[in-house]
């Protein structure tokens, strides 16, 4: 289900899956006077079993795609 969204902020907050639900939010802002963008992806998880996405446990897996994903969009968006 679509957030406010704005020019600088693109979000959704998705179905709860096992009593987790996630509010994703992706902030983008110029920088350098509009020479370059900051890219920001962040993910507020609430729910009964919200814990299990820490960085000691399944969080540490997610991170790594959250980075797998920002890596490429940075050289996608690099090459346009």
């Amino acid at each position: 289900m679509p957030k406010d969204n704005t020019e600088s902020l693109f979000s959704w907050q998705g179905p709860p899956v096992a009593t987790i639900a996630g509010l994703h939010k992706f902030h983008i802002e110029p920088a350098n006077d509009g020479a370059s963008t900051v890219f920001t992806q962040t993910e507020d998880l609430k729910g009964l079993l919200a814990f299990i996405m820490s960085p000691s446990l399944l969080g540490k897996k997610m991170r790594a795609h959250f980075d797998i994903f920002h890596r490429d969009l940075k050289a996608r968006a690099e090459t346009a």
